[in-house]
């Protein structure tokens, strides 16, 4: 069975969010994904996935934040023989700023991999997120590449839908979101994010795999900084 794991990008939960890095500022996470379901004839490394990544913003302006990182990955759809198989590239460029227009929009990239035909899955995508008081609704779509994005039965499936809904807590959000496809990124999440102080995070949520013959379902774990 292939197993999924996703780079650590900028994301509440499963999909991008649009909160650009302010220039010159930068984030580190680790993410851990942990079988809640499994088979008996799974490997133990079917089980776990373990990921560590980083973004800095490079560029801001009134209207405009960039950011890009690297993420290193090891999981169990490619293979890892080399440095750059692991290593995969990120970018987003965020327009406007939510919290002063309650709505905003995101053009980006995530898993850009370096080894063609293995782990270059070079997902591109749009998001658009509106805030109305406690709540943000979030709907986009992304596009990877059609050579490596396959679904159970080894057919191309690498273009989908993104959908989220969020809301603000006392130190935090509360989420769902979905991702549709029957690929790798094909999942129903839900979870939350817990602000433990003014440079530390925490993610945790539970996601259902739309596709069992490719991924297990996932308990999400992620710890980040900024500094």
């Amino acid at each position: 069975m292939a197993q999924s794991a996703v780079a650590v990008s900028n994301r509440i939960l499963w999909i991008p969010d649009i909160k650009g890095m302010q220039e010159d500022v930068c984030r580190f996470e680790m993410q851990d994904l942990v079988t809640a379901i499994r088979q008996s004839n799974d490997s133990a490394g079917e089980r776990f996935s373990l990921s560590f990544g980083g973004a800095c913003g490079i560029y801001e302006s009134d209207q405009i934040r960039f950011e890009a990182g690297m993420d290193w990955i090891e999981s169990h759809d490619f293979s890892v023989q080399s440095l750059s198989d692991a290593l995969f590239g990120q970018f987003q460029i965020q327009f406007f700023d939510i919290d002063r227009r309650h709505w905003g929009l995101a053009l980006g990239a995530y898993d850009i991999g370096f080894k063609s035909g293995g782990n270059n899955f070079n997902v591109i995508y749009m998001m658009a997120l509106h805030q109305a008081g406690p709540f943000r609704f979030g709907l986009g779509g992304y596009s990877g590449n059609s050579q490596v994005l396959r679904n159970g039965d080894g057919e191309s499936d690498y273009q989908g839908a993104m959908l989220g809904v969020w809301k603000k807590i006392t130190n935090g959000d509360l989420g769902i979101e979905m991702q549709t496809g029957f690929n790798r990124y094909g999942y129903l999440f839900l979870g939350g994010r817990y602000i433990i102080g003014p440079k530390t995070f925490a993610v945790a949520g539970y996601g259902k795999a739309n596709d069992t013959k490719i991924a297990r379902d996932w308990v999400l774990l992620r710890l980040g900084f900024l500094f």
